[in-house]
């Protein structure tokens, strides 16, 4: 009897015994958001969760990709609010909603890039830490606090360290450029933080992407150093 006939053979008996073949419930979510994710249905995706069995067994072979997809959609709702060409939306009475389903974004992309997935190769890595970075910069946009703010500034940096280069000193930069505000720290910390910002809006120009974001955040950065005492040279 050939391998076929057995698996036909034992399929027939779990069929008489009135029993169905177990089903893998990561393989089965994988690609039923697969083909969600294929159709634009982010949505959907961010309104389920992942399956228990990814909870249980952290490294599960899938749960990375699973998590990587939540993440994902989660993050293209959040972003769906903001006006053209901005990098976030606005707080406002949505802010503690919007944090929410960021910091949930945050949270399901580490434990993607972080999981061991092997269906996660080392370029898709590094997305998932700029997506990170931008979803914890978000963050850090609609605190509504200053220590709030320097904390997901903070951790958006620490993502951005495992992005590309382009978007390492993006994320960087802003988050910087973020703790250079009015109300984070003194003038001394302020104008380190701008001088931060003008260093990876520099870099980011020499790795040749993003240009008219690079340029904004230059100017910007600059500026921000002129407003500081001592902070010119």
């Amino acid at each position: 009897m050939n391998a076929r006939s057995v698996f036909t053979a034992a399929a027939v008996l779990l069929a008489l015994a009135g029993c169905k073949p177990a089903l893998n419930p990561v393989v089965a979510q994988l690609e039923q958001w697969e083909r969600l994710a294929s159709s634009g249905r982010q949505d959907a995706i961010a309104g389920d969760a992942v399956t228990g069995a990814c909870t249980s067994e952290p490294a599960r072979p899938g749960c990375g990709r699973l998590h990587a997809l939540h993440g994902e959609a989660l993050l293209h709702m959040a972003l769906a609010t903001r006006a053209p060409g901005a990098a976030c939306p606005a707080g406002g009475e949505q802010a503690a909603a919007l944090d929410g389903r960021l910091a949930a974004a945050a949270a399901d992309l580490a434990q993607a890039r972080g999981g061991g997935d092997s269906g996660i190769d080392a370029a898709g890595r590094t997305k998932l830490a700029a997506l990170g970075a931008q979803a914890q910069y978000c963050r850090a946009e609609i605190a509504t606090s200053f220590p709030a703010a320097a904390s997901a500034a903070r951790a958006a940096q620490a993502e951005a360290a495992q992005a590309g280069p382009a978007e390492r000193a993006l994320w960087q930069g802003r988050a910087a450029l973020l703790l250079a505000r009015p109300g984070q720290g003194d003038d001394v910390a302020r104008c380190a933080a701008a001088r931060q910002a003008e260093q990876a809006a520099l870099a980011g120009q020499s790795a040749g992407s993003y240009g008219e974001q690079f340029a904004r955040l230059l100017a910007d950065a600059r500026a921000r150093r002129a407003t500081l005492a001592n902070c010119g040279g």
